[in-house]
């Protein structure tokens, strides 16, 4: 299959993994059951409301990934999280 995203050299490392240790899925919860390392990368939008509205990331998603691993996983998970995170966030 293609991949939805363009890195150089990507497409070959991919392929090279892939079903052997690098598994993709829609079935979230049975993933987070076989992973040993779960990769979350998700979407953190400025907040558009509250405290911080319009400077601090939104970091929902983040958080309902974190609360569904905890939820489904049945043994000890590295988790690894990557998310884009407005200008300045961390000040």
């Amino acid at each position: 299959a293609e991949l939805p995203i363009y890195e150089p050299g990507l497409d070959d490392i991919v392929k090279a993994a892939r079903g052997t240790n690098l598994f993709f899925s829609t079935d979230v919860d049975t993933a987070i059951k076989e992973a040993d390392i779960i990769f979350v990368s998700v979407n953190t939008p400025t907040k558009q409301f509250g405290i911080g509205a319009g400077r601090a990331a939104d970091t929902k998603n983040c958080e309902l990934c974190a609360r569904q691993i905890a939820k489904v996983a049945t043994s000890a998970k590295i988790v690894v999280e990557k998310s884009t995170v407005p200008v300045k966030t961390a000040q």
